[in-house]
């Protein structure tokens, strides 16, 4: 190999790694990672969905939603069972207007799909529950 082509691979290979070095860099510098969260088992309320399709699985959930809460419950007694079984709103202490319906949600995301259950309510003045319905479904699928 003649002296003209080892200097030419030495400068190449010294602009490679310094290229490469800054880009690595940057990266390391720029990138701020989310941290970890482990995968939460299913609630109660969405464990074990049955059905063929997710209209049959979110009517399933429904189902279990207005059991397990029924007319005249406590929103109180509600939502902290909600959020013990990790439903969110964005501000739990929201009050509505008249007849507007509550909402709470549940991310059940996988890597496949993202998908989730969803609480609407309803209350009386008193703070009882009038109305309460559930809707599992997916967001989007692979």
């Amino acid at each position: 190999m003649s002296h003209l082509k080892m200097w030419t691979l030495f400068i190449s290979a010294a602009i490679f790694i310094a290229v490469a070095s800054s880009f690595l860099t940057y990266v390391a510098l720029s990138w701020s990672p989310k941290p970890y969260t482990p995968p939460r088992p299913k609630s109660v309320l969405t464990e074990h969905l049955g059905g063929q399709t997710w209209a049959e699985g979110s009517k399933e959930f429904d189902h279990r939603v207005k059991g397990r809460f029924p007319s005249g419950i406590s929103e109180t007694a509600m939502t902290d069972e909600l959020r013990r079984q990790g439903f969110k709103r964005y501000d739990w202490t929201y009050q509505k207007n008249n007849n507007e319906e509550a909402v709470a949600f549940r991310s059940e995301s996988n890597i496949v799909c993202n998908q989730g259950a969803w609480v609407y309510w309803r209350t009386d003045t008193s703070g009882n529950i009038t109305s309460v319905r559930g809707v599992y479904a997916e967001m989007g699928c692979l």
